[in-house]
């Protein structure tokens, strides 16, 4: 797997824990997670 693979997983993984706790931390993260995907 790509590198960039790991981080948009890793993203999405965040953003389905976001929705299902309703927690706007993990929305944060996710998109950290995002930028360093694209930095990848």
């Amino acid at each position: 797997m790509s590198a960039q693979t790991i981080w948009f997983s890793l993203a999405v993984l965040l953003v389905i824990g976001e929705l299902m706790t309703g927690t706007f931390y993990l929305l944060m993260v996710a998109i950290g997670l995002l930028a360093g995907g694209l930095a990848a």
